[in-house]
């Protein structure tokens, strides 16, 4: 792959994981998302989530349907080929904002593997610098 086809591949992959974490997470329609952006043996390495498009869809679902007030706000996105990762600021009703990265491995254009990353926004810091 040339340096021209890798960054147009970067630019697609980043567009398809913003526009996937933006409807699911921030627009919460997760079987919508997930059915139009992630393959069906989509292999899942957080603790909580089971391999399979349709067990994330599961569990996703109950988390933010239990959650009505859920926000999700994409802070930024990196990309370099078929890894992309979106940081962003979630916030469940009743409790501390967490910083998330989710970092996604794409392939044939769609979301093959998922990693997640998730702190919780303490009210104070040893630093003035804000986690986003």
């Amino acid at each position: 792959m040339d340096d021209n086809q890798w960054v147009e591949l970067t630019r697609r992959n980043r567009a398809l994981v913003t526009d996937f974490v933006t409807l699911a997470l921030a627009n919460h329609h997760i079987r919508d998302a997930f059915m139009r952006y992630v393959a069906p043996h989509y292999i899942q390495h957080s603790p909580i989530v089971p391999d399979g498009r349709d067990n994330a869809i599961a569990v996703l679902s109950r988390s933010i349907d239990a959650n009505p007030g859920f926000t999700y706000e994409l802070q930024r996105v990196i990309a370099d080929g078929d890894i992309v990762a979106a940081h962003a600021r979630a916030q469940f009703p009743g409790h501390n904002p967490r910083a998330i990265v989710d970092i996604f491995r794409i392939e044939d254009g769609l979301i093959v593997e998922h990693w997640d990353i998730v702190q919780e926004v303490l009210a104070s810091a040893a630093n003035p610098r804000s986690m986003f």
